[in-house]
């Protein structure tokens, strides 16, 4: 299962900043420490809302997805028609070689 929440080790990280910097964050309620669970720890959608990353679960992201996944898709018959014609090539040159 994938982690849903970040150490203060972690938000330093992302934010570039001191983990001082981040308990200083949470003390003035710029950031929120998760209650009732051990140690500190913050929302990862809270951080990266900060930092503005978008949840990747969005219909403009789908339609990324999509476009990126039909692109690869016409690039794989391109490469599979190239292989198709280098083969068969290699087999006429082949056949000219064995007579």
């Amino acid at each position: 299962m994938e982690c849903r929440t970040y150490s203060v080790d972690d938000v330093a990280k992302i934010l570039g900043i001191s983990t001082k910097s981040v308990y200083d964050m949470a003390q003035r309620r710029v950031i929120h420490r998760l209650p009732n669970v051990p140690k500190v720890k913050f929302s990862q959608k809270e951080i990266d809302a900060l930092c503005g990353i978008k949840d990747e679960f969005n219909a403009h992201n789908f339609r990324l997805i999509k476009n990126e996944n039909e692109q690869l898709k016409d690039e794989n018959q391109r490469l599979k028609d190239l292989i198709k014609k280098a083969t068969a090539e290699l087999l006429l040159m082949s056949s000219a070689i064995i007579e």
